[in-house]
């Protein structure tokens, strides 16, 4: 479905969840619809690492100097310099509560979404991309990724990212406000 296809009344949809979860999967659905996507991980990683894929570990560590709600709200607004320009955006595995707080308040009508997934699911995914950084287990217990637990109940919209995107895009379209003529 093309953005010309359907009206919305968001103008920003912020995914979080834990690793593995199938924010970018959301994402990328999501910008078929028109959306510009910033992906949080990218942006961590061009500030420290231009023009380099950093791993998972080097993320995880540079997303745990961000401790302090300043900290996180500066990374917000890194984020929203991304964003400049583009009228419907989606961020991408932002798990900052400072962060996701700055861009709602940038946006007239943002929308939380927190996918969800089990962990098992989660350790297979994880398993398929793994770079040898860290284990599973590292990374599940890491600050950040506890860090995105209380977002859950600051959530518009929990879905599952197990399932079909086909519903989950359903869901986040009612969500939205969206009107399509149909969905893909």
């Amino acid at each position: 479905m093309s953005g010309a296809e359907r009206k919305c009344a968001v103008d920003a949809v912020i995914i979080t969840g834990q690793a593995r979860s199938g924010k970018t999967a959301l994402a990328l659905h999501v910008s078929q619809w028109g959306y510009f996507v910033i992906r949080a991980s990218a942006v961590v990683a061009e500030m420290v690492a231009p023009g380099q894929r950093p791993t998972r570990r080097l993320l995880l560590e540079i997303g745990s100097q961000f401790e302090s709600a300043s900290q996180q709200i500066a990374f917000g607004e890194r984020l929203l310099e991304h964003a400049a320009g583009h009228r419907e955006v989606v961020f991408d595995g932002v798990r900052l509560p400072g962060a996701v707080e700055k861009i709602r308040a940038a946006f007239t009508c943002a929308k939380l979404v927190y996918v969800q997934t089990s962990e098992s699911i989660r350790r297979q995914r994880f398993a398929e991309t793994d770079d040898g950084t860290m284990t599973f287990d590292e990374v599940n217990c890491h600050g950040v990724e506890q860090s995105v637990l209380p977002l859950k109940e600051a959530a518009d919209l929990i879905l599952d990212g197990s399932s079909p995107i086909e519903s989950n895009l359903r869901k986040l379209s009612l969500l939205m406000d969206c009107h399509p003529a149909k969905l893909d």
